[in-house]
């Protein structure tokens, strides 16, 4: 049984939501907003809630889909008053990984035109993550999300992405 993290927490929280798959979490972690702030690889979403199942914050269900097996997580009492605690808690202080900036703080190490190639990069995956960031708006706006009853919690995460991204887009084209 590993120690608890963000991750476990992240998940913790979305199954507080509603029960999950490991496959149907991976998936809204790969397509939601969530994504943008907290990363991770599958194979970590897919044990992690082995590991809230042995802490005994979720529970573990088996169940038929189709012809296939699948087990549901749904989050115990416990798990909510865990997840209230972390809640409680002071969030850890904002870490940014960001291989273009890294690699323009190392500019004069390299040529203008590694540069160049280093600043067309990054803006293309910001317009990528633009146009994910204005459908998933739109989405909220529209009340297609996942939670439309979450909508306004939505808002709030889009409106801080935009708000991120056009300051990176700013810094770019400077």
């Amino acid at each position: 049984m590993r120690s608890l993290t963000t991750t476990s927490y992240a998940l913790l929280g979305l199954l507080a939501l509603r029960p999950w798959s490991a496959y149907e979490l991976t998936g809204f972690m790969r397509t939601s907003a969530i994504r943008r702030y907290w990363p991770r690889t599958q194979s970590r979403l897919y044990s992690e809630p082995k590991n809230l199942a042995a802490h005994g914050l979720v529970k573990a269900t088996r169940e038929h889909n189709g012809r296939r097996r699948r087990t549901v997580y749904r989050v115990t009492a416990k798990g909510r008053r865990a997840l209230g605690r972390w809640l409680g808690l002071p969030p850890a202080h904002v870490q940014t990984w960001d291989e273009a900036m890294l690699k323009l703080m190392l500019v004069d190490l390299g040529t203008r035109e590694q540069a160049l190639a280093t600043i067309r990069a990054a803006l293309e995956h910001l317009v990528g993550d633009a146009r994910y960031v204005l459908e998933f708006a739109g989405r909220v706006a529209h009340a297609r999300g996942r939670f439309p009853e979450r909508r306004h919690i939505s808002a709030l995460s889009a409106r801080e992405l935009t708000g991120s991204m056009r300051a990176r887009l700013d810094y770019l084209r400077w």
